[in-house]
């Protein structure tokens, strides 16, 4: 049975600017040399910052390298291309985010000439040399969506001066303050399962060839696993790095606490990103999460744990725990507890289950 982790983060930014852009995407005009902005995307007139899904990625990778985690090593090919190591059973990330590697052998003729008939294998003619696809590429088990303001947000121009040997340097940054939400799926069930084979056209982790220096054996169907204890240990430093979210970008004047201040989590049989949009226009969609809860509740594997920090969101007058408490306290496919204490809890169920 497929199992994907389905969820939905919101975290607070009091005078921030997560993932920077730039004048061309801006489309601004004059001389703004100094000048750095923010990513945002409009609807009509309101602005939305956001900072993107890759940006969340290099942040989480940041933290679990912290923690012992063996991050990828990525080279770059050209001024256009990077190339990944490409040993996800290795590299936590290479596992969880995926990676592709779009390589290809070339060979003059002489050297093709030298190869046994077991080696020309997969090589193609190609005007005056012989070409082999070699790419290899693993889908994401972690997908998640841009870290996204949940309603119109105004964005400020900080002012600011750096001290020279001289006159002092003018620049100005944009600035804003906003709750933030994103959505995550993880696809617990290919975290720590990797493929061998030489069809290089579809999704393939290794090479046959690659296969004997990992000392690991192949079933009947060419894949492979981590233990069980190693599968876990990836899920929940990947839990931790979401809720801890230890962002260093555009950090250093502009501090920001990124942790999760409110996280949903729950296990179902479908890939549907059920809470992504619980947010909107500055407040949780009491009756839209409701809903979603009830249309996919056939497909509900876990219970459905909710954690927000105490004193956190006003929201009717109320702070958002209390919301929580009060529309889904008595509901017992609901857990509701603190943000820590219910990503442990959820880990214990996992524990239980994996």
């Amino acid at each position: 049975m497929n199992k994907f982790l389905v969820g939905n983060i919101l975290r607070e930014v009091k005078n921030g600017r997560l993932n920077c852009s730039n004048a061309k995407n801006e489309q601004a005009s004059g001389d703004m040399k100094n000048m750095t902005y923010v990513k945002k995307i409009r609807r009509g007139k309101d602005v939305y910052p956001y900072a993107a899904a890759q940006n969340q990625k290099k942040a989480m990778k940041n933290f679990v390298a912290s923690q012992g985690f063996d991050i990828a090593f990525v080279k770059s090919a050209s001024s256009t291309e990077a190339v990944s190591e490409g040993n996800p059973y290795k590299n936590y990330d290479e596992d969880i985010m995926g990676f592709m590697n779009a390589k290809a052998i070339k060979l003059t003729k002489e050297e093709f000439d030298e190869l046994d008939e077991k080696e020309r294998k997969g090589f193609n003619k190609k005007g005056k040399t012989y070409e082999k696809n070699i790419t290899k590429k693993r889908r994401a088990n972690l997908m998640m969506s841009p870290l996204q303001a949940i309603k119109h947000t105004k964005i400020t121009q900080e002012f600011s001066t750096r001290e020279t040997d001289s006159t002092p340097l003018l620049y100005t940054k944009e600035v804003y303050s906003a709750h933030m939400s994103s959505g995550l799926i993880l696809d617990i069930t290919q975290v720590g399962h990797f493929k061998a084979n030489d069809n290089e056209t579809g999704y393939r982790d290794y090479a046959i060839d690659e296969i004997e220096p990992l000392s690991v054996e192949l079933d009947e169907n060419d894949t492979f696993e981590l233990t069980r204890d190693e599968k876990l240990s990836r899920i929940n430093i990947t839990l931790d790095a979401l809720r801890i979210m230890n962002s260093k970008t555009t950090m250093t004047n502009n501090l920001e606490d990124l942790s999760a201040k409110f996280i949903i989590l729950a296990e179902y049989k479908i890939g549907n990103a059920i809470f992504n949009n619980i947010f909107e226009d500055g407040e949780l969609k009491i009756d839209y999460l409701k809903q979603a809860i009830d249309e996919n509740d056939i497909y509900r594997i876990s219970k459905i744990y909710i954690g927000c920090r105490d004193q956190y969101f006003k929201q009717d007058d109320k702070f958002l725990k209390e919301v929580l408490e009060y529309n889904f306290g008595k509901d017992d496919r609901i857990v509701i507890g603190e943000v820590k204490g219910i990503v442990d809890k959820y880990k214990e169920y996992l524990s239980e289950t994996l």
